[in-house]
């Protein structure tokens, strides 16, 4: 049985289309793959055309496995500046563009790290991120 699910397990909606579910003890469970989810979960934001929300800096950040003071070093901005883009919860973090830019280049080269920034640069430059949207579609 295919299903549109949604996914909250990352501090905002993930909705997955054509999930399958797995039967036990008489209930119905979503088959997911953390990890896979995670990475496809990953792969969407740093390419968004939208602006990212705190939450969604806030799982890139534990995805990348930083504390506040080393996220904030990739940016050179003090841990003060993560919690405050994290605080913003589902409305845009308000980083500058250039380290908004930044975390996603970083993302994909964490993501891929055989891929040459350059393209990974004109992929994001097209972007101007001015407004957020805090869930995620995956197909």
């Amino acid at each position: 049985m295919n299903n549109i699910f949604t996914f909250t397990g990352f501090g905002f909606p993930v909705l997955i289309s054509n999930i399958t579910f797995v039967e036990h003890d008489n209930q119905s469970f979503p088959n997911i793959n953390y990890p896979h989810l995670a990475k496809s979960v990953l792969t969407q934001l740093a390419t968004s055309k939208y602006a990212l929300t705190g939450n969604q800096v806030k799982f890139i950040r534990k995805q990348l496995n930083l504390s506040l003071e080393a996220f904030g070093n990739l940016f050179r901005v003090s841990h003060p500046a993560v919690i405050k883009w994290e605080s913003k919860g589902d409305s845009a973090t308000g980083m500058a563009y250039s380290n908004e830019v930044l975390l996603r280049l970083h993302l994909l080269k964490f993501l891929n790290p055989e891929q040459s920034l350059l393209e990974d640069f004109t992929v994001i430059s097209q972007n101007s991120f001015t407004e957020a949207k805090p869930d995620i579609l995956l197909n």
